[in-house]
């Protein structure tokens, strides 16, 4: 968690799995299989929204 309350994310992965169209969902970016992001919000918030965009990624087939 940074000083201003936001939380650095730095998002990796193997193929087939692109983390930079969840990256960007949050504001941030990258390359496929290394992105990150900053998000708003205490870390256990910020993780939450993360695995959510997760969980839907794989359940909607989306994770590549």
């Amino acid at each position: 968690e940074q000083i201003d309350g936001r939380v650095k994310a730095s998002l990796r992965s193997r193929e087939p799995v692109d983390v930079a169209t969840i990256a960007e969902k949050f504001g941030g970016g990258g390359h496929k299989q290394a992105s990150g992001a900053m998000l708003a919000g205490p870390v256990n918030e910020a993780c939450a929204r993360l695995l959510k965009e997760f969980e839907r990624a794989f359940e909607s087939g989306n994770a590549s």
